[in-house]
């Protein structure tokens, strides 16, 4: 599933904590910077809307269960590949 907005925090406990290939924030771009690293750009929005799409369903109880989450961080259900185009912390 990809994310088009103003970037996602990856290291987000609703993502697992990490990004790379095999796990929930699989890879993406920053436009915005012209940059692999999709970190949030100082707004929240594009985080709050993979969360919804793809959080972790059994996280201990932080956080939210995304739509498409996926039990815990061995069984990722989707993954998510975000697209940073405006930085949503000048906007």
């Amino acid at each position: 599933m990809a994310v088009i907005d103003d970037g996602i925090c990856y290291w987000n406990n609703d993502f697992g904590g990490i990004f790379g290939t095999s796990k929930k924030v699989s890879g993406g771009w920053n436009y915005t910077y012209n940059q692999k690293d999709i970190n949030y750009g100082g707004g929240w929005h594009g985080t709050q809307c993979a969360g919804v799409i793809g959080a972790l369903t059994n996280n201990d109880s932080i956080g939210i269960a995304g739509i498409g989450g996926g039990w815990n961080p061995d069984s990722l259900g989707l993954q998510i590949i975000g697209y940073m185009v405006v930085d949503g912390g000048k906007y």
